[in-house]
């Protein structure tokens, strides 16, 4: 009886020993899991952290760039201002201003409608320079910048690139006349008048009406 009460015991002690093994080793697996789930945590907050960074200092940047870009941008228009004071400047003061509008209609052995006509100040002196520009026969109008000097205001069909037609269209005392006048009749058209009128420019000057439209 003694013999089996004592192996009764030895096996209560052994499971108290098992029993108590499995409760540390559960406890170790139990603090080792949450050490791992600490670290995971850990680590998710920082990458999420850095994402965040990452997101801001994008931001950042994005802001920086559109900050710069803004300040050329008005730079740019602070520029554009300066010159176009200077091209204000210019026309006011070192160069003189010929405005004027051609016709849509030219007789060229019949009348003709051209898209456009080359418009040009000759110097008086010295038929080589000219300073010419493009005028649209819908639109008419034109203007010529040009150094002090005398001219003459001519123009001439242009085609693609080059002029055609043998007819030259003047500004002469006749259609100086007819502009001033408003009347035809009182406006005689002979040899002398229809002789091309040479226009004195200082600097500053503007002239207008300066219509080459006596087809010759």
């Amino acid at each position: 009886m003694k013999k089996i009460l004592s192996y009764l015991k030895l096996l209560f002690v052994l499971f108290a020993l098992a029993l108590f093994l499995v409760l540390v080793g559960f406890n170790v697996y139990q603090r080792v899991e949450i050490d791992r789930l600490n670290q995971i945590f850990e680590k998710t907050r920082s990458n999420l952290n850095m994402e965040v960074a990452d997101k801001e200092f994008t931001i950042q940047n994005l802001q920086d760039s559109f900050n710069k870009l803004n300040a050329e941008v008005e730079g740019l228009r602070s520029k554009n201002k300066e010159l176009n004071a200077e091209i204000d400047n210019l026309k006011s003061s070192a160069l003189a201003r010929i405005i004027g509008n051609v016709i849509g209609f030219v007789s060229e052995g019949g009348f003709l409608q051209n898209q456009s006509q080359l418009v040009c100040a000759q110097n008086a002196k010295n038929d080589l320079i000219n300073f010419c520009v493009t005028a649209n026969t819908i639109s008419k109008n034109f203007e010529i910048l040009v150094p002090p000097g005398s001219y003459i205001v001519f123009s001439k069909i242009f085609e693609g690139k080059k002029t055609t037609g043998d007819k030259t269209g003047i500004y002469n005392s006749y259609v100086k006349c007819f502009i001033e006048s408003k009347n035809e009749k009182v406006c005689e058209r002979n040899q002398s008048t229809v002789q091309p009128v040479v226009l004195e420019l200082k600097s500053g000057d503007v002239i207008k009406n300066v219509d080459p439209v006596d087809w010759l």
